[in-house]
């Protein structure tokens, strides 16, 4: 019997490394913001807003299409040595990246080491959806949908 316990414990803790190692290597390319995910988003926001609290709203709605096309031009490159470029071209900044203990979290830190978490709702090969911290979600930031740039 202690055996057998020995030998599951192997076999979870080879299938925990496996699964980080495939998430780390999933997440190790270049992502750029889903830009009609975005829009989406954005307008359904403005139309809770609507109703809430409709003062503002036109000036809010003529910053969406600004607010896609900035947010759309960003890239951002999660290199397999832990280095992140993030940036549109032109203003670029670099971080050091890595995943939580758990898998679950995208910890950067920027280079005053200020660290920075996100939690990772989904990845593939072909979108990743990261959500803000609680104080991020506060103000207002939504899930990032990626998808490969």
């Amino acid at each position: 019997m202690l055996k057998l316990r020995h030998v599951m414990l192997f076999l979870l803790l080879i299938s925990m490394v496996a699964c980080g190692t495939d998430k780390k290597k999933a997440l190790a390319r270049k992502w750029k913001v889903d830009v009609e995910a975005l829009k989406t988003y954005m307008k359904a926001e403005l139309e809770k807003q609507k109703k809430e609290k409709p003062e503002g709203i036109e000036f809010a709605e003529k910053m969406v299409d600004g607010m896609v096309k900035m947010l759309g031009s960003i890239v951002m490159d999660f290199k397999a040595d832990g280095t992140l470029e993030v940036g549109n071209g032109e203003r670029n900044q670099k971080l050091k990246w890595e995943l939580s203990e758990d898998k679950t979290q995208i910890i950067t830190k920027d280079p005053k080491g200020i660290e920075q978490k996100m939690k990772i709702k989904s990845i593939s090969s072909s979108k990743l959806e990261i959500e803000p911290d609680d104080k991020d979600k506060k103000r207002g930031m939504p899930t990032l949908i990626l998808i490969p740039a």
